[in-house]
């Protein structure tokens, strides 16, 4: 049973893996470098910031950024930090 139970959780990982390459590889025929850069910088930020419950201290932390720098490139790229509070 505990086999049945690793090799589906396996199996979930495998698909949630592939639903994540599957964008990336779509999203990499879309837009020039630069635009595709910061599209892949927001979501790296919005991930922090979902994991840190919205604390943008937290966020850097995890980042290995100053705060002040993630405000700077949360403003750039239009993130709100209130839209990842629950």
């Amino acid at each position: 049973l505990r086999r049945a139970l690793d090799h589906r959780a396996l199996v979930l990982q495998n698909r949630a893996y592939r639903d994540v390459l599957e964008n990336r590889q779509s999203d990499a025929d879309v837009g020039t470098l630069p635009e595709r850069l910061e599209a892949h910088e927001r979501e790296i930020i919005e991930r922090a910031l979902s994991d840190a419950n919205g604390r943008v201290s937290e966020a850097a932390a995890k980042l290995g950024v100053p705060r002040n720098t993630l405000y700077d490139r949360m403003t750039r790229l239009r993130v709100v930090a209130k839209s990842f509070r629950t």
